[in-house]
């Protein structure tokens, strides 16, 4: 008797799951302050997934795609047919090199480099990320122009979380980033932060 209505109640119980449970939805993540990345708290949105790279002591993280959490395909890449870009992409050869200058405006430029190689069909990208450094947090926000001669400029901003101002800084790159210049814009006119040509 006993043993009868232990297994009563569990098919009561698995009947209810059945009927009761909702489909797992992918996790949504996010771009951590320190540049990390985290899953966000259930119900809310986020992003995709994270693109995490370290230059020079700094982690930059950039997110990627749109993640709805009450879609559990929002964050599939396989609902359309991949394109193939028309143009070449903008090649990082550089990038070492700038990180030994500027670790913080390397990790923007990778993100903004990474963010218009995988655009598809667009002369232009932007993208908006965190960074890390020695326990310091960072934001980044990072405009790339996609030129004719398949040549990119660049816009980028950086700002340590909490302070009034950040820095701003501008430059051109090489589609297969041999050569190009990047320089620090203030108020008072712009100064160089550094310039490449190994052609």
């Amino acid at each position: 008797m006993r043993r009868l209505s232990l297994l009563s109640a569990l098919s009561i119980l698995l009947g209810c799951l059945a009927v009761c449970a909702r489909p797992a939805l992918a996790d949504c993540v996010s771009c951590g302050p320190g540049g990390e990345c985290y899953t966000v708290s259930p119900g809310f949105s986020g992003n995709c997934s994270c693109n995490i790279r370290s230059f020079n002591g700094v982690a930059s993280c950039k997110p990627s795609g749109v993640c709805d959490p009450n879609d559990a395909t929002s964050c599939k890449t396989n609902e359309f047919p991949q394109v193939i870009a028309s143009r070449a992409h903008l090649s990082t050869p550089f990038l070492n090199d700038l990180a030994q200058v500027n670790p913080l405006l390397a990790g923007a430029v990778w993100a903004g480099i990474a963010e218009a190689n995988s655009a598809l069909k667009t002369d232009r990208a932007e993208v908006k990320g965190t960074m890390g450094k020695k326990g310091g947090s960072y934001s980044y926000y990072t405009r790339v122009q996609l030129l004719e001669d398949g040549s990119a400029s660049f816009k980028v901003h950086v700002q340590k979380d909490g302070a009034e101002r950040g820095q701003d800084y501008e430059g051109t790159i090489a589609a297969d980033g041999r050569s190009g210049q990047l320089v620090r814009v203030t108020p008072k006119g712009s100064s160089p932060v550094f310039s490449w040509d190994t052609r």
